[in-house]
């Protein structure tokens, strides 16, 4: 799979919430849109809408499970 293709991931959410919500409806528009939705398919992408919100929520659990995984096996930078 080449990635996933989220709405929310092209909209941090810092700025005022009228806008990040905004742009992240209009971009999961243009996801939903057929010949894109269909595009990032064939090349392997996984299509989402989703809100920066869930993103956030997401990310924060992946970034915990990679740092119980770092820390049991030892990793260290080296």
């Amino acid at each position: 799979m080449a990635g996933i293709a989220r709405g929310s991931d092209y909209v941090e959410d810092r700025g005022p919430k009228e806008i990040t919500s905004r742009l992240n409806a209009e971009i999961i528009k243009a996801l939903a849109a057929p010949d894109v939705r269909d595009r990032l398919v064939s090349i392997g992408f996984e299509i989402e809408g989703t809100s920066p919100d869930k993103l956030a929520t997401v990310t924060k659990a992946r970034l915990e499970q990679m740092q119980k995984v770092i820390k049991d096996a030892g990793i260290t930078i080296q």
